[in-house]
């Protein structure tokens, strides 16, 4: 997963290890502070988003030329 936002108040991202990351832009610019496990319906909302997009991308080139 990449990253999904909605508006300026919440971000979430796939970190390292293939975990999401949720962090609240209005409190935390810096993300800081991971809000996944403390706010897992927003985590899921976001999540849906994600992939609602993605599923709408081209396929990212490998180069292969």
């Amino acid at each position: 997963m990449g990253s999904a936002r909605l508006s300026s108040r919440a971000s979430v991202y796939r970190g390292e290890g293939g975990a999401d990351q949720l962090f609240r832009l209005s409190h935390d610019q810096r993300e800081q502070a991971d809000r996944a496990a403390a706010e897992p319906e927003l985590l899921a909302a976001l999540r849906a988003a994600w992939e609602r997009t993605d599923a709408g991308l081209l396929p990212y080139p490998t180069g292969g030329g």
